[in-house]
C-alpha cells in the first residue's frame, strides 16, 4: 500500500509537469492576424491584432471557444494566446576561472584581423535593459526604448540583458571582451523586474528595432515557436533586419509540428567547449539546448563569461558566468554584426547564408543545424561576396 501511494504520488507530479509544460501561462488575450488576402496592407500593425474579453470575469474556456470559432472561420493566419515568456538561462556560480573559451572555438581573434565591427552597425537586444554605467559599454549604445514604461529608461530590470549585450559588444578590458566590440547596442526593455514578458511585447520589440534600423535583433527568450514571432520576423526581414532567436533550454527533441522551421528567424542552439550539445542533469531534473529541424545554427553557450549589472543590483563582481541558449544567440548576433560591418548593404538573407556556409559542421543537422558558427570564416566569406 505504501509503495502504491508513493507510485501514485510520483505519477501525479509527472502528470502535473507534463500539463504545465503544454498549458502556458497567458494574459487572457488573443493575438490574431487576418490572412493576406483579407489584410488591407502588410504594415507592422497587421502583424497581429488583440482580442480582449469585454468582461473581466470571462471564463478561460469561453475565451478558448472564441479562439476556436475564429480558427474555424478560416479568415485568420493564426489565432493564439498572448503567452508569458521567460529568459533562457541556467546560472552558474561564480568561480575562480573566468575564461572566455568561446573566442577560441569560433576563431574571434582571427576575425578581428579583418574587422572588430563598425559603429554604424546596431544590434538591438530585446531583453531586460542594460547597465549603462558599466565600463564595458562606454560610448557603445544607441537610443533604446522601454516597452513596459513607454519611455527611454533602459536601465536594467534584471542582469540578463546586460549579460547578453556584453557577449555581443563589450569593450575590451582586463581579460574580457565582446565578439564585436566596435558595433553599437540598442537596449530595449521588454521585461518586468522578475524577468518575464509576453509574446506581444517581444513582437513589438522586433518590429520597433527593425523600424529603427537595427541590422540584427537578438531575442534570448522562450516563444520561438509562436506564429506571432514568425510574422514579426517577416516584417523585420522586409526592413533589412536579421532576427536571431534562442532555441530554448528544456533539452528537448522538438517536433517540426510544434516547432516549425520559420524562415524569418535564425534559431540558435548552445554548445560546450568540446562542441557537444549543451545539456545538464541533476537528480530528477535535466535540461539543455533544445534540438530538432528548426535549429539553424549552434554557438557556445556553456559557462560563458560576460558583463554583470553589478551596480544596479549591488553585486561585487562586474562580470559573472552563465549557461543557456540565451547566451548562444548573442554569439551569432555578434558575428552577424561583424558581417554587416563589412557590407551594410547585405540583406538579412545574404548574412544568414554567409553564417550558415561558413559554420563548422560538428554533427547531425537535426541537433546542430548547419553547424557551429565560425567568426573568422564568416568575415572571410563576407569579403569574397
Amino acid at each position: 500500500m505504501v509503495f502504491k501511494k508513493l507510485f501514485l504520488y510520483i505519477l501525479s507530479i509527472l502528470l502535473f509537469n507534463v500539463y504545465a509544460s503544454v498549458s502556458k501561462e497567458h494574459t487572457g488575450e488573443l493575438l490574431y492576424r487576418f490572412k493576406e488576402s483579407l489584410r488591407k496592407s502588410d504594415s507592422s500593425s497587421n502583424i497581429y491584432q488583440i482580442y480582449r474579453p469585454l468582461k473581466n470575469n470571462l471564463a478561460e474556456e469561453t475565451l478558448e471557444k472564441v479562439r476556436q470559432k475564429m480558427i474555424q472561420s478560416d479568415q485568420f493566419e493564426f489565432v493564439v494566446y498572448n503567452t508569458v515568456e521567460k529568459p533562457l538561462i541556467n546560472l552558474q556560480p561564480n568561480g575562480n576561472s573566468f575564461s572566455q573559451w568561446h573566442h577560441n572555438n569560433i576563431k574571434t581573434k582571427s576575425a578581428w584581423k579583418v574587422t572588430q565591427g563598425s559603429s554604424q552597425v546596431v544590434v538591438a537586444v530585446c531583453d531586460s535593459g542594460l547597465e549603462h554605467e558599466h565600463s564595458a559599454f562606454k560610448n557603445k549604445t544607441a537610443p533604446g526604448w522601454n516597452f513596459r514604461t513607454n519611455n527611454r529608461d533602459t536601465s536594467p530590470q534584471t542582469t540578463h540583458g546586460t549579460f547578453v549585450a556584453g557577449i555581443i559588444a563589450g569593450t575590451p578590458e582586463k581579460n574580457f571582451t565582446g565578439i564585436a566590440p566596435k558595433i553599437k547596442i540598442m537596449p530595449l526593455v521588454i521585461t518586468n523586474n522578475s524577468g518575464s514578458t509576453t509574446i506581444k511585447i517581444i513582437s513589438d520589440c522586433i518590429t520597433y528595432a527593425a523600424d529603427q534600423g537595427a541590422k540584427v535583433i537578438n531575442v534570448s527568450f522562450t516563444g520561438i515557436n509562436s506564429p506571432v514571432i514568425n510574422a514579426a520576423g517577416k516584417y523585420a526581414r522586409d526592413k533589412g533586419s536579421l532576427v536571431v532567436y534562442a532555441a530554448g533550454n528544456r533539452g528537448k527533441r522538438r517536433s517540426i509540428k510544434t516547432y516549425p522551421d520559420w524562415k524569418s528567424i535564425l534559431a540558435v542552439g548552445a554548445t560546450t567547449r568540446s562542441d557537444q550539445r549543451w545539456k545538464w542533469k541533476k537528480m530528477f531534473k535535466q535540461g539543455g539546448s533544445n534540438y530538432g529541424y528548426f535549429i539553424d545554427l549552434v554557438a557556445p553557450g556553456h559557462n560563458m563569461v560576460s558583463t554583470n549589472a553589478y551596480l544596479t543590483f549591488n553585486k561585487s563582481n562586474p562580470y559573472r558566468k552563465g549557461s543557456g541558449t540565451s547566451y548562444a544567440a548573442p554569439v551569432v548576433s555578434a558575428v552577424a554584426g561583424l558581417v554587416f560591418s563589412l557590407n551594410k548593404n547585405f540583406t538579412p538573407e545574404k548574412v544568414e547564408q554567409i553564417l550558415i556556409e561558413s559554420s563548422d559542421i560538428i554533427g547531425s543537422e537535426f541537433v546542430f543545424g548547419a553547424g557551429r558558427v565560425n567568426a573568422n570564416r564568416a568575415v572571410e566569406l563576407a569579403i569574397s561576396h
